[in-house]
């Protein structure tokens, strides 16, 4: 089974439209015979329409100076799928939030959203083996289960690397919680609640709302 992790930054704003994507991080993984082994990493900025703020800066570390060098999203987008490769894949992130800040740059660019499938939420996974009845930060489940913060948060592949280390982490063999999904592509920005049955709310930006 191939697991892509990974994770993005956007630039910090206040209205959702605005917040274009600026950096991907991924993680390919193989999971075999309950044994994960790290393949591969893929880090790449992305150009925004109009330059960042200083809050994005002092919050991803991320500078005008790198953005300006970078490539639009048109450009990443097919790069990075030539990554992932040809295989079955898993996506696998912390929260839903990263599906539609996808979600919206294909919308935005005019691409297809047929590769977002067989989606996978670690956070929601997290909440369920250990009982939260809300969502848990990236930093406080790293801070729970002991795993040291070698790196920065709000590095798109540090961040890609934590979620990986906090799956591994607390991954039981014959548990239905680490079952990962099949599904259907999502074309589609949602907002309403989901699992509710666990106490969960899928908040696109939660990573912005100090939830970490």
């Amino acid at each position: 089974m191939l697991l892509v992790f990974h994770d993005l930054e956007t630039k910090v704003v206040r209205n959702r439209k605005e917040a274009e994507l600026i950096q991907i991080g991924a993680l390919k993984v193989r999971l075999e015979n309950h044994t994960f082994t790290q393949l591969d990493t893929y880090m790449s900025f992305v150009r925004p329409s109009t330059p960042i703020n200083m809050e994005t800066t002092r919050f991803t570390g991320i500078t005008r100076e790198q953005l300006q060098e970078a490539k639009s999203f048109t450009d990443v987008q097919p790069q990075f799928l030539r990554w992932i490769g040809e295989e079955t894949y898993y996506l696998c992130s912390w929260s839903l939030s990263d599906r539609n800040i996808f979600i919206d740059e294909c919308r935005r660019h005019g691409l297809g959203t047929d590769w977002l499938r067989n989606y996978n939420d670690i956070q929601m996974m997290f909440g369920r083996k250990f009982n939260h009845n809300r969502r848990i930060g990236l930093a406080q489940a790293l801070k729970d289960l002991g795993i040291a913060q070698s790196e920065l948060l709000h590095d798109a592949l540090a961040d890609t690397h934590y979620t990986f280390e906090i799956l591994k982490a607390m991954y039981e063999r014959d548990n239905d919680i680490f079952s990962f999904s099949e599904n259907q592509h999502y074309d589609k920005y949602e907002t309403e609640v989901v699992y509710a049955e666990e106490g969960f709310e899928n908040n696109p930006f939660a990573k912005l709302k100090g939830l970490l």
